[in-house]
């Protein structure tokens, strides 16, 4: 009977193994599907990240959850990130109750539901942490359609938005969503190039000409969209970071923007004119408007300067000279990352997004400098794969000043999966 029952045991426990493993295949496609669609319209991203989410709960039953809590998400507590976002998260819970009770703090969690994309990374990164060479080529090769759909916009004036923006949308709603997706794909295309990463990639993508071309594609996809913060903090981004790595590698930024200068002014008379205004900034509207929309911001932390206003109480700012057909008329945040943070969460707040920050480049670096000197090809994608998320997170950050990007659902997506790659 004894003998009977450890058989039954045996066969029980070898069919949950044969399940997880299944299940654990079908959550690496998953996962590479969901990097590919993140350059489509956000709905698709939510819908395979919530596929991921029940594939991993699943995982988790077939495993055992006492199991799978010790050896699958305990050892997750210490990874890179987890704190400052938790820390992040805290201070968003907190500012909500001050101002608008318990259930104001439990809607200030869910407005940062987007970084759970993070936790899903991570999981899955370390149960098969080589699949960022594979989940890498999936980014780029989506960057680079919605880069070349942002090309044809502004070739033949095709838009797929009900509202025909001057600046490329590509498959995104907006030029800004755009643009800061597009800084995040042109890091990790140019970084990938510069430093020789892309050889861990297929044969096709691995091919030095045909590496180049998609380059092109997603740095000029950048460019289309017209928006000046973000072309402005990618190029400074960029020279910073081949400046503190090797001056050697700046000679090849002189010819990159006289070639992008040169496709500016034939094929981008729209970027030519929205540069030129920046001469004339007295007279140009998006600039006076930031001005109006600062000093309403510094007005608001004033109000509340440990706490702030609250994450979903910055006031709507009534601008006409804004008004998009089939779009608000008004502005509902500060059009900066550090004034929205500053003015709806106060010091606290600020303190906690600049820890988090801080820890993406901490990590970033060791990072790189822990796979510098190997001499494998997985280690030359894992040291590209920190400079990436370095030049990104830097170009975003300088952008960040004239933009709220992080408060893009898009480019949050984008932005807090790549980061669960360090």
């Amino acid at each position: 009977m004894n003998y009977f029952n450890l058989k039954t045991f045996d066969s029980n426990n070898l069919n949950r193994i044969k399940i997880a493993k299944v299940l654990k295949k079908c959550q690496n496609l998953n996962f590479l599907i969901l990097a590919f669609t993140l350059s489509l319209p956000i709905t698709w991203a939510w819908i395979f990240l919530i596929i991921g989410w029940v594939i991993e709960f699943f995982i988790s039953l077939s495993v055992g959850l006492t199991r799978y809590f010790k050896y699958y998400l305990k050892p997750l507590v210490h990874k890179t990130l987890v704190m400052p976002i938790l820390f992040f998260a805290l201070v968003n819970f907190l500012s909500g109750c001050v101002n608008g009770g318990f259930k104001e703090g439990l809607f200030s969690l869910i407005s940062l539901k987007a970084m759970i994309i993070y936790g899903y990374a991570i999981i899955v990164i370390q149960r098969y942490p080589n699949i960022t060479v594979k989940a890498v080529q999936c980014l780029i090769l989506g960057g680079t359609l919605s880069a070349f759909t942002a090309i044809i916009q502004q070739s033949f004036g095709l838009h797929f938005t009900k509202f025909k923006y001057l600046q490329a949308t590509g498959l995104n709603t907006t030029p800004m969503n755009l643009a800061g997706e597009m800084q995040i794909y042109a890091s990790l295309a140019c970084m990938y190039w510069l430093k020789g990463g892309y050889l861990s990639f297929v044969k096709v993508i691995a091919n030095k000409y045909t590496f180049t071309i998609l380059v092109i594609i997603n740095v000029f996809g950048l460019f289309c969209t017209c928006e000046r913060s973000a072309i402005i903090g990618f190029i400074l981004s960029l020279v910073l970071i081949l400046a503190v790595l090797n001056r050697y590698l700046i000679k090849y930024l002189p010819l990159l923007l006289i070639f992008l200068a040169g496709a500016v002014y034939w094929f981008l008379p729209n970027l030519r004119l929205r540069l030129w205004a920046l001469w004339h900034w007295q007279t140009d509207i998006s600039i006076l408007v930031r001005f109006k929309v600062w000093l309403i911001a510094f007005s608001d932390f004033l109000q509340s300067p440990v706490f702030g206003i609250g994450p979903r109480n910055f006031p709507h700012i009534y601008v006409p000279q804004i008004a998009v057909p089939y779009h608000e008329s008004y502005l509902h945040h500060a059009h900066s990352n550090y004034l929205q943070v500053l003015a709806t969460l106060g010091i606290l707040g600020l303190i906690s997004y600049f820890y988090f920050l801080f820890n993406i480049f901490y990590f970033g670096i060791k990072r790189y400098l822990a796979n510098l000197t190997k001499p494998t090809i997985i280690a030359k994608h894992n040291y590209c794969l920190a400079l990436s998320i370095i030049l990104a997170t830097t170009s975003l950050m300088i952008s960040g000043l004239f933009e709220y990007n992080f408060g893009s659902g898009q480019v949050r997506l984008l932005q807090m999966f790549l980061y669960g790659f360090i």
